[in-house]
């Protein structure tokens, strides 16, 4: 399922690409496409624009770091375009404000740079054709997840939750290894829906049961730490899902909308 969903992925970042004519494209003699090269990308061009844009930060230029979000976000690298989309609004640019705000509304995976490590943290179909997803990172006896977990979840709700799918059902179900007090179950899943709703979960994506089972469906046997580390979780399964449709001329309109100072 992994592959299938990377392999769409892939998909929609050539035909991203393909709209800034990065990707050529090659094909046979019927006409049908036979695959895409990106040497006709101006790599060298790239790096050399990205580091006159460090050179005018280093200097004192705060508006460069504007400009430079932008650059890197007309080039889909959405990471490093907030860096500098923050960096620029803690040194007082309003159209950095303004910037940031359209580069929310970008659809879902437009930055290949961190396709990979998005990859895992969507909800997948398992063995029994469950659309589900599992949170780990509590402490034994512990109701929340640990700093550098939480922090990751509010980036991925934003990331990926609102704007993987138009709307969904979602049932948060908790678990704790067979040491623990089944109440924590509970507690786990009640606090990461809490997370997930505070970090601005979308009202579409509608929570709809929230539940705990104790040691239940131990995910591994509970002989170590690490084994019981892999039952402590939350797992969050996806219902009713109506996909999002992603619309190529909106991102192009939304790049015009970037402004420079």
């Amino acid at each position: 399922m992994k592959k299938i969903i990377l392999f769409y992925q892939l998909l929609l970042l050539i035909n991203l690409f393909s709209q800034d004519g990065n990707i050529k494209e090659f094909n046979d003699s019927k006409g049908n496409i036979s695959g895409y090269s990106m040497t006709d990308f101006d790599f060298k061009g790239y790096y050399k624009k990205i580091k006159e844009f460090e050179e005018k930060i280093e200097n004192g230029d705060v508006k460069a770091m504007n400009n430079l979000a932008n650059f890197y976000a007309k080039n889909d690298q959405t990471e490093q375009a907030e860096k500098y989309y923050k960096m620029a609004i803690q040194n007082g640019s309003k159209k950095a404000e303004k910037n940031l705000k359209i580069l929310e509304k970008f659809p879902f995976m437009s930055d290949p740079m961190v396709m990979d490590d998005l990859a895992w943290d969507i909800p997948m179909e398992d063995t029994k054709g469950e659309l589900k997803i599992s949170i780990r990172g509590f402490k034994e006896n512990g109701k929340d997840l640990n700093e550098f977990e939480r922090n990751r979840m509010k980036g991925i709700v934003r990331k990926i939750w609102n704007k993987l799918y138009e709307s969904a059902d979602l049932e948060f179900i908790g678990y704790n290894d067979n040491t623990e007090n089944k109440k924590l179950s509970l507690e786990r899943a009640k606090r990461l829906a809490q997370l997930f709703r505070e970090n601005g979960l979308k009202d579409e994506m509608r929570i709809v049961k929230v539940l705990g089972k104790g040691s239940e469906n131990a995910m591994d046997s509970n002989d170590t730490i690490v084994e019981r580390y892999n039952n402590r979780r939350v797992e969050i399964i996806v219902k009713n899902v109506v996909e999002k449709n992603f619309n190529l001329s909106l991102l192009k309109e939304l790049k015009n909308q970037l402004e420079d100072e």
